[in-house]
């Protein structure tokens, strides 16, 4: 009996092991960020469950320089958004199927929480100044979901939200929405490659 249970434990942990080999720590924080979130309340009594695939095909953005460098330079998706945003919550599972469906071997995550833009914020928002949101008293800010398609430094094409028929991030998108949205990604993702 209790060879067994050393036995049935060396193949958990080979197998554990062999799943942190084959999958990038980016690939396993993306989807441990989400889905640990799955049990919280968002708002009064709602929250939003998500499965994030283990193979995700996402590399995060670790500084506001690697951002720009990126957004000037790179070609890519660029998915900027947070764990707790109930529109991205909706958004990030039907990009992350778009990208697979594509054959897209990664996409950009920046966690605008977790990113630091302060040393860049003036570079940043001048890159990025015709897409950003303007509030009512005029100011600009980054708003989230927002996913950019930029190729060679150039952005091609850039979407924000959900779609425009989705207007309740704490209830499903139902399927005509979600393909709308998969749509707009897979058009993105046309434009780069």
């Amino acid at each position: 009996m209790k060879r067994r249970f050393i036995i049935l434990g060396t193949i958990i942990l080979i197998i554990v092991l062999l799943g942190i080999f084959c999958y990038s720590k980016d690939n396993i924080r993306l989807k441990l960020d989400y889905e640990l979130i799955n049990k919280v309340e968002l708002a009064k009594n709602k929250k939003i469950k998500v499965n994030i695939p283990i193979d995700n095909r996402v590399k995060y953005v670790k500084s506001g320089k690697e951002l720009i460098k990126l957004l000037k330079t790179g070609t890519g998706i660029i998915y900027m958004g947070y764990e707790t945003c109930p529109w991205c919550r909706n958004a990030l599972p039907v990009l992350i199927d778009s990208v697979t469906s594509n054959n897209l071997n990664e996409f950009y995550y920046v966690d605008i929480h977790d990113v630091s833009f302060s040393d860049v914020k003036d570079e940043l928002y001048e890159v990025l100044d015709s897409y950003l949101k303007v509030k009512d008293d005029g100011e600009k800010v980054l708003a989230v979901p927002d996913v950019y398609a930029i190729k060679n430094g150039k952005i091609f094409s850039h979407h924000r939200g959900c779609v425009e028929s989705y207007n309740n991030p704490f209830k499903k998108m139902n399927d005509e929405q979600i393909n709308e949205l998969r749509s707009i990604y897979n058009e993105m993702i046309k434009e780069i490659k």
